[in-house]
C-alpha cells in the first residue's frame, strides 16, 4: 500500500524575494559593521560619534530608529491578529540585526503561511 502523492508546493516569487532580501539585509550591513568593529572595537562613544557626526548620518540614524520601531509594532500587532506567536521571534531578530533583516524575514514567514 503506497501513500498518496503529496501536493507539490508551487514556487512563490514573493516568498523567494523576501528571503533573498532578508539575507541581503543581514549580509551587507554586517560587512560594514564588522569592519567598523574591527577598526574601533566595541566603543559606544565612538559609535555615537559616528552615528551623529554629520547632519546626514544623524538624520539617517533617526530614520532607522523610527522605521525599526514601526516594524516592531507592525510585527507584534500582526502576530497577535494572526495568532502566530512563532513569528514573534522576528522582534528580537529585528532589534539585533536591524530592520533590513527583520522586516523581510517576517514577511517571508507570513507569506509562507499564506502559500
Amino acid at each position: 500500500m503506497s501513500l498518496p502523492p503529496q501536493p507539490r508546493q508551487r514556487f512563490s516569487w514573493a516568498r523567494a524575494s523576501y528571503l533573498g532580501l532578508a539575507l541581503c539585509g543581514l549580509i551587507f550591513p554586517a560587512r560594514r559593521y564588522g569592519a567598523w568593529l574591527l577598526e574601533n572595537g566595541f566603543d559606544v562613544g565612538a559609535l555615537q560619534v559616528a552615528l551623529t557626526q554629520t547632519p546626514i548620518t544623524a538624520g539617517l540614524t533617526g530614520t532607522v530608529f523610527v522605521v525599526t520601531t514601526a516594524t516592531v509594532v507592525f510585527i507584534v500587532a500582526e502576530c497577535r491578529a494572526r495568532r502566530d506567536p512563532a513569528a514573534m521571534m522576528c522582534v528580537p531578530l529585528t532589534l539585533l540585526f536591524g530592520v533590513a533583516f527583520g522586516l523581510p524575514f517576517y514577511l517571508y514567514l507570513r507569506q509562507r503561511r499564506r502559500d
